[in-house]
């Protein structure tokens, strides 16, 4: 994606590892309606918490990861 070379299973991982989160799975998307086709990731999650954020599984997984993933 964007010239990287990226592992889905290693971000699913991640995203396993945290807290809270008892499923998931990430996949790469792309805008069917943008010309360029340009890819982007997505991850979704199964938690029982409802008080799990969102915004504290990305920054759990922007330390583990490197910035492409």
């Amino acid at each position: 994606i964007r010239g990287f070379r990226v592992e889905l299973g290693e971000i699913k991982s991640v995203m396993q590892s945290f807290p809270g989160v008892k499923q998931c799975t990430v996949v790469a998307q792309y805008d069917k309606n943008d010309p360029k086709k340009i890819q982007y990731l997505v991850g979704y999650f199964v938690s029982d918490d409802n008080s799990l954020q969102e915004s504290k599984i990305r920054d759990f997984m922007k330390s583990k990861l490197p910035h492409y993933m």
